[in-house]
């Protein structure tokens, strides 16, 4: 695993809820939940998480749908949910 971003780590969360694998929780519960399971990494910092969750669920201007939806950030959203998935 290399350096992680926020946007990498709020991606996974939107990725694990939309497919069901974890429940929707705080941004603060979600980080706090990865530096436990994996202490030997630096999980970014919740604020950074905060920022791009709030951009994900932002809704596009030019398009009304949720940033999430659109573009680049739902092709990886979606390979996140196929990882996840397909290794279960």
């Amino acid at each position: 695993m290399g350096k992680s971003t926020q946007r990498d780590i709020e991606m996974m969360k939107v990725a694990l809820e939309e497919a069901g694998i974890t429940m929707n929780c705080s941004v603060r519960t979600f980080r706090d939940a990865l530096q436990a399971e994996f202490p030997e990494y630096a999980i970014v910092l919740e604020r950074g998480i905060q920022r791009c969750y709030k951009f994900l669920l932002d809704t596009n201007a030019r398009t009304g749908k949720l940033q999430k939806d659109i573009g680049e950030d739902r092709i990886l959203i979606d390979e996140i949910i196929r990882y996840f998935t397909d290794a279960e």
